[in-house]
């Protein structure tokens, strides 16, 4: 009977998810720094270097998504709508690992519980890696608590092709596959490296063509190397050893019942062999990515997406035990699901205030004016920029050429190089560049680039949200 309820309250939450995301679908949609580089390296790719952006240090698959969206309609609303459909997938996979592990009706908890968590509804709408590569990483689990190999190779590799730090995932399944399993070990591992192979291989020879002025295995590998500094970017935002745990629980307090319900399942005495393997698998997945996320110095909550499916699934079976078991006294079992039921309201109550401060931000009735006026500023024309603002490439269909990805990106200011590469206007915004304390060389670097610059004509002058934001032409 309670399976029937879940269905209907899952189902009936997922309608409104779509119906919220549909009706911000055709708002006007600003780009934020990460997106403006997804969308314009798919521009590149699409265009053949033509026009766009290219940083070599991020992983491809989002890139070939954005870009045969371009392709296709040259609008924000097919990436949107892609990107939901991503979104969906994560919930999908979600509700599959639960009700794989724990039943349908935890299945259905895990899934609402996503459904309920802020951060998710408001990344949902952005096109970034977090929730796609987590799709990706959750799908191959599942393929292999199924034991379709092949394709969950293929998704393991989708997932870090998606964003790096998901070869964590590659080499826990693998190792689980070699450590769990006795009969067959070598046929499902030959399997599961085929997926992985399958596309990891062509990603290795495009690399190899792409940044062929390395050796060989260098070139293979280069955006992986190039990005590896990156999760301890001293610039980044950043946080301590708890971040995680505190702000999961601070975005949905419901995710405090994840110990409860990890306990709960270890202390259960009629279990299947199996269901506990599984278990043990994306609890050690879990708190793999955790402890990684926790310890590199660049921490943002939406990198959570690579766990908080697994997460949402474990403090399901502690919400689930809380309500339908009988192992606490009656007395007591009438008071702590009192307790529950409070607690979820005040987590709805929050949620909906988060919900509504997110619904506002995606309410633009027309675009902003650092859009039309800055973002938007060589739209029509065909020139090759130096920029250190990435967003102007998700508007217009120039070529743009970054600065601002460290000490050899800046030699792009430099007068030789800025003849040989053609650029024809700088872009130049403050904002951009950092150095940390008493590094003189990075001070001394920027202060010969900024004065380099400033030799050049002076065009745009502007001031958005207490940033300014300049354009020089260079002849």
């Amino acid at each position: 009977m309670m399976k029937k309820y879940a269905k209907k309250l899952f189902l009936s939450l997922l309608v409104i998810f779509i119906i919220i995301k549909i009706y911000l679908l055709f708002k006007p949609h600003v780009l934020i720094w990460d997106e403006a580089v997804y969308y314009g390296m798919g521009k590149y790719l699409f265009s053949n270097g033509a026009i766009g952006i290219w940083e070599l240090l991020r992983p491809i698959i989002l890139p070939i998504i954005l870009g045969f969206s371009w392709k296709i309609f040259d609008s924000f609303i097919i990436a949107k709508i892609l990107m939901l459909c991503v979104s969906i997938g994560y919930i999908y996979f979600t509700y599959k690992i639960g009700n794989e592990i724990f039943g349908e009706e935890v299945g259905y908890f895990s899934a609402m519980i996503i459904l309920l968590t802020p951060i998710f509804f408001l990344y949902s709408g952005y096109f970034l890696t977090g929730i796609l590569s987590g799709f990706f990483l959750l799908g191959s689990i599942y393929f292999i608590l199924k034991e379709k190999y092949v394709i969950a190779g293929i998704f393991s590799t989708l997932a870090f092709l998606s964003r790096f730090p998901h070869g964590i995932g590659y080499i826990l399944l693998f190792s689980w596959i070699f450590f769990t399993n006795n009969k067959s070990k070598w046929k499902k591992l030959f399997k599961y490296s085929l997926g992985v192979m399958l596309l990891l291989i062509p990603f290795f020879v495009f690399n190899i063509f792409m940044y062929n002025g390395q050796n060989i295995i260098v070139s293979a590998i280069y955006p992986i190397l190039k990005a590896m500094p990156h999760q301890n970017n001293p610039l980044a935002p950043t946080g301590n050893l708890a971040y995680y745990l505190i702000e999961t629980i601070k975005n949905n307090f419901l995710f405090g019942f994840s110990l409860f319900g990890a306990i709960v399942f270890l202390k259960e005495k009629k279990r299947k062999k199996e269901k506990t393997k599984s278990f043990i698998l994306i609890s050690l997945i879990l708190s793999t990515y955790f402890f990684y996320f926790s310890i590199i110095d660049n921490k943002q909550l939406r990198f959570s997406f690579a766990f908080l499916g697994l997460l949402a699934i474990i403090t399901a079976k502690g919400i689930h035990f809380c309500f339908y078991n009988n192992i606490f006294r009656n007395k007591y079992k009438k008071y702590i699901s009192i307790a529950l039921i409070l607690l979820i309201l005040l987590s709805g109550f929050m949620y909906l205030l988060k919900i509504k401060k997110y619904v506002s931000w995606g309410r633009y009735i027309e675009e902003p004016g650092i859009v039309t006026e800055f973002y938007k500023y060589f739209k029509g024309t065909n020139n090759t920029i130096l920029t250190s603002d990435p967003v102007p490439a998700g508007y217009t269909e120039n070529l743009y050429l970054s600065y601002y990805l460290g000490e050899e990106d800046l030699k792009k200011v430099e007068i030789h190089e800025l003849k040989s590469n053609n650029i024809e206007y700088i872009i130049y915004t403050p904002r951009s560049f950092g150095c940390v304390q008493n590094d003189d060389k990075c001070l001394s670097d920027f202060k010969n680039m900024k004065q380099t610059i400033n030799e050049y004509n002076l065009i745009f002058n502007e001031t958005y949200y207490g940033e300014k934001y300049y354009i020089y032409k260079v002849n």
